[in-house]
């Protein structure tokens, strides 16, 4: 699947285990030869706060972090999970579904601008 994908979308959460999981993520991509161009890096339930964080997480992977889907409405985000129903149903003018929104949409631009 990775041989068929444009952008691979890694979404992590800023801490410890994650950094660690994520630089095993680009070093078995780079030993199996992809381009780690390809690679978007997501922070989820990203804080402001904890920028610190952020900075070493970019530090060590050397690694930009492209994206930060915000820590917002957890509560309304956990609801919709395990109804199955999608995140605009119950919190849709959360900062979340914002950024969520916002992201499909970055998206989908800069693929259609590379072909």
């Amino acid at each position: 699947l990775i041989d068929l994908t444009d952008l691979l979308l890694l979404v992590v959460n800023l801490d410890i285990p994650s950094l660690v999981n994520t630089n095993r993520m680009f070093d078995s991509l780079r030993r199996l030869g992809y381009d780690e161009e390809k690679v978007m890096l997501i922070s989820n339930r990203h804080i402001n706060k904890n920028e610190f964080m952020l900075d070493e997480f970019e530090q060590i992977t050397k690694k930009s972090v492209g994206w930060k889907i915000p820590n917002h409405k957890y509560g309304a985000c956990l609801n919709a999970m395990n109804r199955g129903e999608p995140l605009a149903t119950n919190a849709e003018r959360s900062k979340l579904n914002q950024s969520i929104n916002k992201l499909a949409k970055s998206i989908d631009e800069n693929l259609h601008k590379m072909f």
